[in-house]
Order: C-alpha cells, then structure tokens, then sequence
C-alpha cells in the first residue's frame, strides 16, 4: 500500500513535532511517523525553558500550554558540604517568563500534536517503524514502514525530515555520519515521591559531595533526582545494584533518603543514561532544531502576530531532560 505527502517526519518527539506543526500552520501537507503507539517517553525533555515559552508565546501558544498543570522553577541552587549558595535566578530575567515550566513531555507533545490536529493537511501515524527509504533517481522520495499490525507500506514525500533521534534510522539508511560531541558525562535520572509541604525552593538545583555530582529538579508532583557518571559508566552503576545508588544518594540527598526510587520503564530507579550534562536534551533544543532559525528580520512564517521575529530569540532556546510520573497529593511551589 503506497501513499504520499509533502512532508514525511519520522520521529513524533518535540523537534517532529512542532515542525509538523509548524508546516501544518502553512497549509503544507505532512505526515507524523512516531514508531512507538503513544508519546508516554520516560526521562526526556519535561523543562520548558523561558526562551522556548517566548517561541511559543510567538506562535500564540505559551498560556494555552502553560494553563496545563505544571510546576515553575524560579532558582536553583548549589550545595557543597556546609555551604549554599544560589546558582541560578530566574526571577532576574526580563521576559514574561521568569521561570522553567516543568511540564512531562507527554504533556506537551500532546498539546502539539492537538494544535496540528486543527489542521486537515496534518496526520499522525502512531505504531509507524520506518524500514528502509524509497530512493529513485539519486534522491530520496520517502520511506517505507511497518504497521503496528506487521503490515509493510509506503509514503511518498516531496521532503523527508529524520527527527528520530540520536540512534536515527532514517540517518542510517541515508548514510550520514553523525558529528560527535565531547560530552564527558551521563546523567541517569530516577523518580522520588515528593510529599506535601516540601517547596521546590529548598531543594532545586546541584549536590556536590564524595567524589559526585547530583541535579534535583522539581516536578509537580514528584522530585527528580539526576545521578551524573563518567561517559560510558552507567553500566557499572547497573553492576554495583540498586542499593548501592541509594547509598549514594542518601549521602548527598538526605532529606529524600526515605523515598523509594522507581522508574516507569525498566528496573527501579536505573534509568537508560542520558547523554551529556545535565539539562542539555529535551524540549529546548528540539524546539530549537525545528524552529529552523529564522535570520533576523527575516519574516516569521510561524508567527500569529504578523511581525518579524529577532532570529537571536530562536537562537537562546537551550536544553533539557526530565521524566514523566504519577500524581500523590499536590505540594506547595
């Protein structure tokens, strides 16, 4: 079975998808290929940093997005032993978004892909593994896929857009070489119960002590905990067992020493490691990639408002990694 379009993206991730968005808004048709059947993807982009939310403001979609349920980072700190000090201060920005909304990514590209959905040029296929591209005359004319059902078809594409990831199919097939980074470390990130009466103020920010480094970001409704190794260490981690990360992390994190550690896919606590430091993947820079950075002054064909749009805006956006929980009672900010 074959059918086209005018833009095939493989890969319904935040770049994917507000691309498809994007296009969507133009009126151009395209297809969203998203190999698993829903975007529920643990220990990914949930910091909606504030470049990206004046992207999205951009777009006329920050309060829409920012009216979901969500909580809102407005410092981080630094502890070290005996000493505290204050690392970062959103408040000190001058934007109308002083804060990182954390907001699961499952959350957001639902929101997305509902914006797309407004449009009749745009389909989703949920359950799509792309298995090989269609190559005729030297260039690359779409890909075909497989089904959730096993069934082999194809699509047709003026464009095709790999946006699957750093273990990209679509890059495979194409050939490309991907151009390494000098990342010196992996984050592995866990999820810990947080309790009513617990502020994000106390805690958000970095642990440093014995030989190690620990982020804490606050979730709405939960505490995430990113444990940093060496590149490449995470399987030692694995080897040396739960108990000893716990170990590990009462050291540096005794007021969540009680909490028990889970993971929504996989073993209980021992998340797929991260690549890179830690808030450098996620939403922000995906959003970043798709926004294809307009030059300044150029016109913005994803503004609402019928303005140019400075291109150093789209410039700022930066990363992030987050994860995706459940929902005990709601604590305080």
């Amino acid at each position: 079975m074959a059918d086209s379009t005018g833009c095939c993206i493989v890969g319904g991730g935040p770049a994917g998808a507000v691309l498809a968005l994007l296009l969507a808004r133009r009126g151009v048709p395209v297809a969203l290929l998203e190999a698993r059947d829903d975007f529920d993807r643990a220990f990914r982009g949930d910091t909606v940093h504030p470049s990206t939310l004046e992207m999205l403001d951009d777009l006329g979609l920050a309060d829409p997005l920012l009216a979901r349920d969500h909580a809102r980072m407005r410092r981080m700190i630094l502890q070290s032993g005996g000493t505290t000090a204050v690392l970062a201060d959103f408040t000190r920005l001058r934007t109308r978004f002083p804060y990182i909304a954390m907001i699961p990514q499952v959350e957001f590209l639902d929101f997305i892909v509902g914006e797309a959905r407004k449009h009749a040029c745009f389909e989703l296929r949920l359950g799509a593994r792309v298995t090989d591209l269609i190559v005729e005359g030297g260039a690359v004319r779409g890909v075909r896929w497989r089904d959730g059902e096993g069934v082999e078809r194809e699509l047709r594409a003026t464009l095709t857009v790999a946006a699957d990831g750093r273990a990209s199919r679509v890059r495979q097939l194409a050939g490309f070489v991907p151009r390494r980074n000098a990342a010196t470390m992996d984050v592995m990130w866990l999820v810990l119960p947080r309790r009513g009466g617990e502020r994000a103020a106390d805690m958000t920010g970095f642990r440093i002590g014995r030989g190690r480094l620990v982020v804490v970001l606050a979730r709405a409704r939960e505490w995430q905990p990113g444990y940093t190794v060496l590149k490449g260490s995470g399987h030692a981690v694995r080897e040396a067992g739960i108990d000893t990360l716990r170990t590990e992390l009462a050291a540096l994190l005794p007021e969540l020493a009680d909490r028990p550690a889970r993971h929504r896919h996989g073993p209980p606590g021992l998340g797929r490691p991260t690549r890179g430091r830690p808030g450098q993947t996620g939403v922000n820079s995906r959003q970043r990639d798709a926004g294809a950075t307009p030059g300044r002054g150029s016109e913005n064909p994803c503004s609402t408002r019928g303005r140019p749009v400075d291109g150093r805006r789209w410039r700022r956006a930066r990363a992030s990694t987050g994860t995706w929980g459940g929902s005990p009672p709601a604590p305080s900010a």
